[in-house]
């Protein structure tokens, strides 16, 4: 299996390269040699070499996305996490082809590095897919990097080690931007995340997610949702439900003000969870969310407070072989598992526009819960074109 996985990338490349050859190549205009993403930094750069036969036209394509990820934690006894570094890199190189610019099957992988440890399983980083895009309207089908979800999520769903420790979605996602005839901008995403294949020992698991932001000049209207299952395997049998939702609303004055940013948002998280063998019916833990941002010379403030029940209630608890569910059934940060309680997060960071291709971020995140429970140093260097 795995040598077929590897013959896939030059197959790919002499497949377009025939192509080419086997049709009249036309010059390339100055706009077809660089198309832009949106919600994206990266600049996919189109061969110069381009054929048409009966009005298809066929290009080669790359891309390639580095990150270093550094997150310091020192935290005390009031933290339900243990102080440790996180410090590592990683490289993902894709190529593939276009057809008439809106068409294109890619392939890569990428390699992961924690640094003092082992590189990371090669298989885990593969990517195959398919992708459509005309500007407003992206699908992305197979096996596909996670960066390419455009939505903005709280912490509550997806942490901020996630999108580097879990490299691919394997399944589909779509997503629009665009403008209605009244003045809204919209931005939404839904896709799916096949996670587990049933087996003797991997349990069937997927995810259904979907974030959207409905914006006027000033204010938005937003959700956050995702619908979790954790099914059996050969070995354990019994079924969990995890859903999550989080809609909010959002104002931001930073243009009245002549900065970048002077946002409020404000929400209800609501969870809804059920162990369909053990349990007695569904939980409903949830409670508010609200933040406030200032932003202005790229240097960012946001502190963001939540209060109310504990988001996991399961995460301590095992399954019928005595696994633990904890980081398999909950992807947000653990400080939302703090109960009936208040959750702060103080973060102040500094993000300085380099290049389009280019960015870095260097942050500094004091934690609360009742009590101060510690700090994350967190700096991220991101290449992409």
């Amino acid at each position: 299996m795995s040598v077929k996985i590897y013959r896939l990338l030059p197959l790919l490349t002499l497949f377009a390269g025939l192509s080419l050859s086997l049709t009249d190549a036309r010059p390339a205009e100055a706009n077809d040699r660089k198309m832009m993403v949106p919600g994206r930094q990266d600049d996919i750069r189109d061969d110069l070499s381009k054929s048409r036969d009966g009005g298809r036209k066929v290009a080669f394509r790359y891309e390639a996305d580095f990150e270093m990820y550094f997150d310091n934690r020192e935290y005390n006894t009031n933290s339900p996490y243990l102080s440790k570094t996180i410090f590592g890199a990683s490289v993902a190189p894709r190529i593939g082809f276009s057809v008439n610019r809106k068409h294109s099957v890619m392939a890569g992988a990428e390699i992961q590095k924690q640094f003092g440890g082992k590189f990371s399983n090669i298989l885990d980083g593969i990517s195959l897919y398919y992708n459509y895009d005309d500007g407003h309207h992206r699908l992305y089908a197979g096996v596909f990097p996670r960066e390419k979800m455009a939505g903005e999520y709280s912490e509550a769903f997806f942490s901020d080690s996630l999108n580097f420790f879990r490299q691919v979605i394997q399944g589909l996602l779509y997503s629009y931007d665009g403008n209605t005839k009244t003045g809204w901008n919209v931005n939404v995403e839904a896709g799916i995340d096949w996670m587990g294949q049933y087996s003797d020992t991997e349990r069937e698991r997927f995810m259904i997610f979907s974030s959207g932001e409905f914006s006027t000049k000033i204010f938005t209207i937003g959700y956050n949702a995702y619908v979790y299952h954790f099914a059996s395997s050969e070995a354990v049998h019994g079924v969990m439900d995890n859903i999550l939702v989080y809609p909010y609303f959002k104002a931001d004055f930073g243009q009245m003000l002549g900065i970048q940013e002077f946002s409020l948002r404000g929400g209800w998280l609501q969870s809804m969870q059920n162990d369909r063998k053990h349990g007695n019916g569904y939980l409903f833990p949830g409670g508010g969310e609200f933040s406030f941002v200032v932003r202005h010379w790229n240097v960012r403030l946001e502190n963001k407070v939540y209060a109310g029940g504990d988001l996991m209630p399961f995460y301590d608890m095992t399954d019928d072989i005595g696994v633990q569910y904890g980081n398999s059934l909950y992807f947000g940060d653990r400080y939302y598992s703090v109960g009936s309680g208040f959750y702060d997060r103080l973060e102040l960071s500094y993000e300085p526009r380099i290049t389009d291709f280019l960015s870095v971020k260097v942050s500094a995140i004091a934690h609360f819960y009742n009590k101060y429970c510690g700090w994350q140093q967190m700096v991220t260097i991101k290449m992409s074109f």
